[in-house]
């Protein structure tokens, strides 16, 4: 443009965004820890989202599927991956790397038959965190129990308590606990109850911080 005089005027804009790159930079960050846990899973790992897209998986997945370059992406859906998932249970080539090979295909499809019954029962709450960038970082199950013993308590169990490996030790587990609790007295729940492996003391350790005490021994057997 010209001004009056005769002289050249340059207008320009400028955008500060430092803080954007920041939490850009923060977001890639935690996702980088999370997907680093969860590639240190040996057994397959897969999440969907409520729309059944895929967000989350590991090689281990892969291998174990046969899945070709570039089938498992963010964003693929659901179906498609669980027809090509179908075949591999009939396959025998065993998966790269030393990982167990296709047979062990149906664990995933019981999970995927569990996860639908989670999510049928009224009495169960699956609880997923996510970072500010979207991304799962935990997640809980969560049941509430009315019984007849103890005059009648309706207990809150909570079970399968996982958080990402760079994020613990850092107060997101017991913020879990806590709106557990939450959601177990807003459900008419009086007593809270979990177990743990007894070989994990620190484990242990964390709960008896959160006010849990190793009142009873429980005993397990296969059906």
């Amino acid at each position: 443009a010209r001004s009056e005089d005769g002289y050249s005027v340059i207008l320009g804009v400028a955008l500060d965004i430092t803080e954007e790159r920041r939490a850009k930079a923060q977001a890639q960050s935690a996702e980088s820890r999370l997907r680093d846990g969860i590639e240190s899973v040996s057994d397959a790992f897969v999440l969907f989202d409520r729309h059944d897209r895929l967000i989350l998986w590991n090689q281990a997945f892969v291998d174990t599927f046969g899945f070709e370059p570039g089938m498992v992406r963010r964003g693929a859906k659901k179906d498609d991956l669980n027809r090509i998932a179908a075949l591999a249970i009939h396959s025998e080539h065993p998966a790269t790397g030393g990982r167990s090979g296709a047979r062990e295909v149906d664990d995933v499809v019981r999970y995927e038959a569990a996860y639908d019954a989670v999510a049928r029962s009224p009495g169960e709450f699956l609880a997923v965190v996510r970072d500010h960038a979207g991304t799962v970082v935990a997640t809980m199950q969560l049941s509430i129990i009315p019984g007849l013993s103890r005059a009648g308590t309706t207990r809150l169990e909570v079970e399968g308590v996982r958080v990402a490996k760079g994020l613990r030790g850092l107060g997101l587990g017991a913020a879990m606990l806590e709106w557990a609790h939450d959601h177990g007295r807003a459900r008419g729940a009086t007593l809270a109850q979990l177990t743990t492996d007894s070989a994990r003391a620190d484990a242990h350790r964390f709960y008896e911080r959160l006010g849990y005490t190793a009142s009873h021994k429980g005993f397990k057997r296969p059906l």
